[in-house]
Order: structure tokens, then C-alpha cells, then sequence
């Protein structure tokens, strides 16, 4: 990974400000986080969309609950951020990166802070001085204003607005299933009946509108153009269907987040139960070899105490030794000079004996010359 600057990013809008950065360490994946802090003495609704990497899908971006993971969605490039926030007010949020090929230096742009204040209502200026009351076509479209009321509502920050006024006046549709009269006709609480040109239109069913277009649906009655109308006219693919489905989504790359986080620790470290196991084994390897040292210990203890036993009598039997052989030396010294004096003893015999002869001789020399 390279090591780009990723110096902490600050941004501020409307009395609040905003500090990003890149923590690769702090959490089992790496994060970009938000520390977001509110001067404002009311409280606004705040937005904040974070660019993401072209490489980075948006399956590769998790938000943890813990950090305002409810709040984020991400799609198009981008990641945001959005809820109310209070006077004053401090807290932090995040999320999280699988992709870790990705240089962080990327993730370092700047974001894009939205803050609107909330009037007594709790509605946004942008809401408008009609809003929650506008019907027709427009109040059927899915778009940024229902949206933000659908999140409202999940989070129990509002109410759905207008509800009260669509009862007074909703479109009916043809429940035969006739693709010919798929057309709807306006209907009034004053006329819930409708009219029919003769005056012998069918009766609703009791209960009205809405039971028999339950009955339709069970039997499976309605026409695929009338369920399309139905479908836009409920709401089905509206902000409320987007929030509950990018809530989802986004607890799932969560989840997914943490699932691969855990499994390149399993990976690289084994199972929790197979990690005990080797340091237990390990352990008792480790107990067993110094308990073998401890023995070998004591018996080095033993052999050394024996060793200086020896040492001690060698030492003694070195000094009767050296006396014996100071007593032989001496011994050996007076035998040489008993020799010596032999010797001499010897020689002053020779020499008695040279005379001995001698005179001897000159005895017999003499009786012969006679």
C-alpha cells in the first residue's frame, strides 16, 4: 500500500465542522472517519457526501451501528451521510473499506456539508411552506423531499405529512381487471360510492375501496397495468421503500465488512478452539522440557559435589605424594654419597692392594736371585 499523505481533512459549514481521516489500524478494517462538532445553538439537519474511489464498489464500504452506521447509504460514487443533529452537539462516525489495494491518499477528498435549520415543526426551509400538504402527480414521485420524510418517520424525528389530506381525495381504479378501463376516476369522500351513468353501478363491498382492493388482489383479479398504477400510487418503489432497502444494504456490507475481517483472522491464526488447543500442547511441551532441565539440573548439581569430593582427596593424596617423593630425594641423596664414599673405599683398597702386590713382588725377585 502506498504511503501517501493522508493528513486529516477539516471542513465547516453553517456552524458545523467536520474533521476526516483515515485510520487504518484502529478497527478490524480499515475506516474513514468523521468527527463531527455542532456550534450551532439549534439543531439542523445535516448531510454530508463523501466521494469514494472509482475502484471502491459500493459492496465494499460497511458501516458499523455503533458509529451512526444507520444513517449512511452509499451509491453513484459516493458515500453519505445524513440525520438530524443536535445543539451543540458531538459525536463521531465511520465506515469501514474492504478493498485494501487501494491507495488511502484516494479516500482524501474533500466531502460535501449540507446544513439546513429546523423551524418549530421540525421542517427544513427547503420543505417549503406547502409541504406535507401537496397531492396530484407530484406527491407520488419519488424524490428528495419524500425521501427525507420517509427517514424521518423511520427514525421517529416526524410524521408522514399530508396523510390526513390524501384521504379526501384519492384516485379510484377500475377493479375488474379489464385492460379497457384501466382508467381512474377522481372520487371524493362526498361520493365514495362514485356514479354510474344509469344509476346501477355496482356496490362496493363493505368495508369500500380498500377491502375490494384486497379481495382483487388475493384472487388475483387486477389487470398488470392496474397493479402498476396501484404500485406508483402507493408508494411502492418511494423513498421509503429506498431507505428500508439502503438500511439493509448497508447493515449487510457491515456485516459482510466484519464477516471478511474475521475470516482473514481465522485464516491466519486458526479457530479459536484450535488456537487453545496449540498453546495448550505448547505449554504443557514447554512444562515438560523444564521439568527435564530441573532433573538434569540436579544431577549436574549431584555430579559437581561428587567432583569437589574427589578434587579434595586427589589434593591430599598430592601432598602425601610430594612429601614421599621429598623423603625419596632425600633418601636417593645420602645413597650417593654412600657410593661415592664406597668409591673411595674401593680405590684406597686398589691402592693398598697395588702396594701389597708390589712389595710381593720384590720379595720373590730377591729369592731367586739367591
Amino acid at each position: 500500500m502506498s504511503n501517501a499523505d493522508t493528513t486529516p481533512l477539516d471542513r465547516a459549514a453553517d456552524g458545523v465542522s467536520v474533521r476526516k481521516s483515515y485510520e487504518p489500524d484502529e478497527f478490524p478494517v480499515q475506516v474513514v472517519s468523521f468527527e463531527v462538532d455542532s456550534e450551532r445553538e439549534d439543531a439542523a439537519r445535516f448531510r454530508l457526501v463523501d466521494p469514494v474511489p472509482d475502484a471502491v464498489a459500493a459492496t465494499d464500504l460497511g458501516f458499523n451501528p455503533n458509529y451512526g452506521g444507520d444513517h449512511w447509504s452509499a451509491g453513484d460514487g459516493t458515500a453519505v451521510f445524513e440525520r438530524r443533529i443536535e445543539p451543540n452537539e458531538t459525536f463521531r462516525t465511520v465506515y469501514g473499506v474492504r478493498d485494501t489495494d487501494i491507495d488511502p491518499a484516494a479516500f482524501m477528498t474533500e466531502p460535501t456539508l449540507t446544513v439546513d435549520g429546523i423551524d418549530e415543526n421540525g421542517s427544513t426551509p427547503e420543505d417549503g411552506p406547502t409541504a406535507g400538504t401537496e397531492t396530484g402527480s407530484n406527491a407520488g414521485t419519488p424524490g428528495r423531499d419524500t425521501s427525507q420524510a420517509a427517514r424521518d418517520v423511520i427514525s421517529g424525528e416526524g410524521s408522514v405529512s399530508g396523510l390526513e389530506d390524501d384521504r379526501d381525495g384519492v384516485e379510484a381504479v377500475d377493479l375488474s381487471g379489464d385492460g379497457d378501463s384501466g382508467r381512474a376516476t377522481e372520487t371524493t369522500a362526498a361520493d365514495p360510492a362514485g356514479s354510474a351513468g344509469d344509476g346501477t353501478g355496482a356496490r362496493l363491498p363493505e368495508g369500500g375501496v380498500g377491502a375490494a382492493l384486497a379481495a382483487e388482489l388475493r384472487d388475483g383479479n387486477l389487470g398488470e397495468s392496474d397493479r402498476k398504477l396501484l404500485a406508483n400510487e402507493l408508494g411502492e418503489d418511494d423513498a421509503g421503500h429506498e431507505v428500508r432497502v439502503s438500511h439493509l444494504q448497508s447493515r449487510i456490507s457491515d456485516l459482510e465488512a466484519y464477516t471478511d475481517a474475521l475470516e482473514d483472522f481465522i485464516d491466519e491464526n486458526g479457530p479459536a478452539r484450535q488456537l487453545i488447543e496449540d498453546m495448550t500442547g505448547r505449554l504443557e511441551t514447554i512444562e515438560a522440557d523444564v521439568e527435564a532441565l530441573d532433573e538434569r539440573t540436579t544431577e549436574n548439581e549431584t555430579a559437581i559435589e561428587r567432583l569437589d569430593d574427589h578434587t579434595e582427596s586427589n589434593a591430599d593424596d598430592i601432598g602425601a605424594l610430594d612429601e614421599g617423593v621429598a623423603d625419596t630425594n632425600a633418601e636417593v641423596a645420602e645413597a650417593q654419597e654412600s657410593v661415592a664414599e664406597l668409591r673411595e673405599d674401593v680405590e684406597a683398597i686398589e691402592d693398598w692392594r697395588e702396594q701389597i702386590s708390589n712389595v710381593l713382588g720384590g720379595v720373590s725377585t730377591g729369592r731367586d736371585e739367591d
